[in-house]
């Protein structure tokens, strides 16, 4: 063990490289066997686990291997092997959350969210398998998917009703963010479902953003070239969100759930609010609510002056039928 902890503080000190300074890491499991009987193969397979559990508590250590991890790292292994073969098996789905404009309750558009329909474990939520799909880099390849199948949704429902008006939202991981290839793969599913960019919006989150990546700059800015728009998701719960509304080239900016709960009840919460809209659109930008659950927090937004709104008190997210159904009946919500 104690060699371990010294390899990993060895290897994360700075290296030259082109006289720029290079800096990785490395997480070690590490297993001890005093039972002659034990094979090799579940030697390696222990010290595995005990590498995926210090992955899972933020990585850049050596962690001893206990046999109590076997069953809580031995899941998220078999849930990562499931979440892998998801695509092929048609397993992932996307259901549709309409935006509405507050002033007429006209639906203009819609967020694809991606659900993944498990075999055996049923509807696995959001929370349960994107962050692992992001540790993963599984991410890559499902979010190429629901790019291109969202596009495609978008362009249908635009030519049914003749409406070029009608915008998707797409959400992009910070991974997805610093691929080399994110603008030209946008453009590729463009060209192929023949979707509008302006009728395409990219929602990234300011943790995306944080950091300044000239990857997550470049990326931002080749968007805007290509005419898509971009949305500023969880706005507010960041540390810098007005410098990123200077710094950005942004189309829209969506305020966090948190704070919207809360403006029924606390006058604080409401002047955020107020302010965050005023701010936006000071700057020439549109504002959207998320997580619109009463008629009350709906009214109130109404009179700040927000733009579109999204949550239950409107529509959950559904599938691409009832999307559709809704969309062709025109309702107002």
């Amino acid at each position: 063990m104690a060699m371990a902890q010294r390899l990993v503080a060895a290897v994360k000190l700075p290296v030259a490289i082109d006289d720029r300074e290079v800096v990785v890491t490395a997480t070690i499991g590490v297993v001890t066997n005093q039972d002659p009987d034990l094979s090799a193969e579940r030697l390696v397979g222990d010290a595995d686990i005990a590498m995926y559990q210090a992955k899972s508590e933020g990585g850049r250590r050596a962690l001893q291997f206990a046999t109590a991890m076997r069953d809580v790292v031995g899941e998220r292994v078999q849930v990562e092997l499931d979440l892998r073969n998801a695509l092929k098996q048609r397993e992932l789905v996307i259901h549709y959350q309409p935006s509405v404009d507050l002033r007429s309750g006209e639906i203009v558009g819609a967020e694809a969210l991606v659900r993944w329909n498990h075999p055996t474990r049923g509807l696995v939520p959001p929370l349960d398998f994107i962050p692992l799909a992001e540790a993963t880099g599984a991410i890559m390849e499902i979010g190429s998917w629901v790019l291109r199948e969202a596009c495609r949704a978008a362009a249908r429902w635009s030519d049914m009703r003749q409406d070029a008006g009608f915008s998707i939202s797409v959400n992009v991981s910070p991974r997805q963010l610093v691929a080399q290839d994110l603008v030209q793969e946008v453009a590729a599913a463009l060209e192929e479902t023949h979707l509008l960019a302006e009728q395409l919006c990219i929602e990234i989150t300011e943790t995306a953003v944080l950091t300044d990546s000239p990857a997550a700059v470049s990326a931002l800015a080749g968007l805007h070239d290509l005419g898509v728009h971009v949305s500023l998701d969880d706005f507010g719960t960041g540390y810098s969100s007005v410098t990123h509304l200077r710094r950005f080239q942004l189309q829209e900016l969506k305020i966090d759930q948190s704070f919207i709960t809360g403006i029924t009840e606390n006058k604080r919460d409401e002047a955020i609010v107020s302010g965050l809209i005023q701010l936006a659109h000071s700057v020439g930008l549109w504002v959207a609510a998320e997580g619109v659950e009463t008629a009350a927090q709906r009214t109130i937004l109404q009179r700040l002056g927000c733009d579109l709104a999204q949550g239950y008190l409107m529509s959950r997210p559904v599938a691409a039928e009832q999307f559709e159904q809704l969309w062709l009946s025109a309702a107002r919500l």
